[in-house]
């Protein structure tokens, strides 16, 4: 017999992250360097790149990463910066390094693992986790 806990909500306060941070450099530098390499004209590469800029200073590349204060209700509901967002769907095949939250707004979310503590983070993918199978039980 498994034992789980069953809990109305759970509460994080999330900081900026590291990895989030250095992955979309990474990303950022990929292209870059793409590039210069390619065969294209230099005032074609110096658009494309002063276009990747600016779509990376605007956009990052990955979905837009939680930050402060976030509570999760078991019901599914996300409150973060004042407003409280209904989770449709939760990723978890990178949570190795953080899930992604899709709200029912289209909106898309990542709790990066290095953004929280560790036992945050897993009481965070425990309430996640149960949302989930509670949206399969519903289908």
């Amino acid at each position: 017999m498994s034992h789980t806990t069953s809990q109305r909500f759970v509460n994080a306060s999330v900081n900026p992250s590291f990895n989030a941070s250095a992955i979309n450099f990474s990303l950022l530098l990929l292209m870059v360097m793409f590039l210069i390499n390619s065969s294209l004209s230099l005032f074609a590469s110096s658009a494309l790149i002063l276009f990747s800029l600016m779509v990376f200073h605007r956009y990052r590349f990955l979905p837009e990463p939680l930050l402060g204060a976030i509570t999760i209700s078991r019901e599914g509901a996300l409150e973060y910066q004042g407003k409280k967002h209904l989770i449709q769907c939760a990723s978890f095949n990178t949570a190795f390094i953080g899930v992604i939250l899709t709200c029912a707004d289209n909106r898309r979310l990542m709790l990066w693992r290095d953004s929280v503590t560790d036992d945050e983070y897993r009481r965070l993918l425990v309430q996640l986790r149960s949302l989930s199978s509670m949206h399969e039980a519903e289908m």
